[in-house]
């Protein structure tokens, strides 16, 4: 009875030394584990996390939509704001009337431009022209146009001046010889001054291939490398001229196959 009760005192102190140990070991856990992420704990550790940073997205703004070209003017269109028009882009004849002639001028412009190829003008356009008309292509077309106007005249006024009676030095209005109808004609139709002699005015225009002769040219007739007749090109192979005396001055065939070509314009 007595060594069952040293045995039993025995255990007994045995197991209180042990929670003796082991109570401090498990309170300093829990308390770690409260401060970490237990709900109740009043002590919070520090926190090994970084602050959140609030991402603001671009705002890309919506694209620009494009202005479609406003038409100026079109085919129909009249009055001075067509003739301005007509002679920037050269039409040979302006008439304040936006017809087929000036659509095709326009398209050519717009092919030259590489834009849309209408045949009016838009504000596109409009801006085009101007451009093109500081090019080679324009100013190409200008010279073209002003020549072509210049013979138009000159032809004009050598019908003007048909049926006068030839006379041997007559240098008009009322008679003429052969050089002076082509001087008077030229001067009243252009302003150029031309000399009073078939030879001499041979010597002041530019000679060109019978292949370019257009009407308004002069024709020179030649015999033993010397300028006898002189007349102004009608196209084909006629020509108006002073002739011979007894004759007026009017259209008729280019008589001889020695002639040559020169352009005053």
């Amino acid at each position: 009875m007595l060594k069952t009760s040293h045995r039993a005192l025995a255990l007994a102190i045995s197991a209180g030394l042990l929670a003796s140990l082991v109570s401090p070991v498990v309170a300093s856990a829990q308390a770690n584990a409260g401060s970490v992420s237990g709900p109740e704990s009043s002590i919070q550790g520090p926190s090994t996390k970084p602050p959140a940073v609030e991402v603001i997205a671009p705002v890309t703004p919506p694209l620009a939509q494009p202005q479609p070209a406003k038409v100026l003017l079109k085919k129909g269109s009249r009055g001075i704001a067509v003739l301005k028009l007509e002679q920037r882009v050269h039409i040979l004849k302006p008439d304040r009337v936006y017809d087929a002639k000036t659509v095709v001028r326009v398209k050519q412009i717009q092919k030259w431009a590489k834009v849309s190829r209408t045949g009016a003008v838009d504000t596109t356009t409009n801006r085009v022209i101007s451009q093109w008309n500081r090019s080679r292509a324009g100013k190409t077309v200008a010279a073209q146009v002003r020549t072509t106007s210049r013979l138009a005249s000159i032809i004009d006024m050598a019908r003007r001046y048909s049926g006068r009676p030839y006379a041997a030095g007559g240098a008009g209005p009322g008679s003429f010889d052969c050089s002076g109808f082509t001087s008077y004609v030229i001067e009243r139709a252009i302003g150029r001054s031309l000399p009073h002699q078939s030879g001499q005015q041979a010597s002041t225009v530019s000679r060109i291939p019978r292949s370019q002769a257009r009407p308004g040219d002069l024709v020179f007739f030649t015999k033993g490398g010397r300028v006898y007749h002189v007349g102004i090109y009608a196209g084909g192979s006629r020509l108006y001229h002073a002739s011979v005396p007894g004759t007026r001055s009017g259209l008729g065939p280019i008589f001889s196959g020695s002639v040559f070509f020169g352009r005053v314009v």
